[in-house]
C-alpha cells in the first residue's frame, strides 16, 4: 500500500505491520522521526494497538504525487526495529 491524498498527505506500508505517514512532499529531505513528531512517522500495528517510533529518521531521495523514493529507520520502545528503503509508485487517493 502506498497512497498519496488530496491533503499532501503520503502513506506507505512496511511490510505487514509498520506504517509510514509523511504530511509533506519534497525532495532531497532529511527529518529525524519521534514519538511526538507529527510532520513523518512510523507506526506499528500490534496485537490491535498502534505504537508510535520513538526515535528513527528519514531521507527522502524523491518525491512527486506519484512517486517516492527514501530510506527510513525507526525503532520503538520495545526494541522492535524497522529499516526499509522505499522505491513505489503512489496511488491517489
Amino acid at each position: 500500500m502506498a497512497e498519496y491524498a488530496k491533503s499532501g498527505a503520503i502513506t506507505v506500508g512496511l511490510g505487514s505491520h509498520a506504517l509510514l505517514t509523511m504530511s509533506s512532499c519534497f525532495d532531497h529531505t532529511k527529518a529525524r522521526l519521534g514519538a511526538l513528531d507529527v510532520d513523518s512517522r512510523v507506526e506499528l500495528d500490534e496485537r490491535g494497538g498502534v505504537i508510535a517510533a520513538t526515535d528513527g529518521r528519514i531521507e527522502v531521495e524523491q518525491c512527486s504525487p506519484r512517486h517516492l523514493r527514501a530510506k527510513v529507520w525507526a525503532s520503538f520502545p520495545d526494541g522492535a526495529r524497522v529499516d526499509a528503503s522505499i522505491d513505489t509508485q503512489l496511488a491517489a487517493e
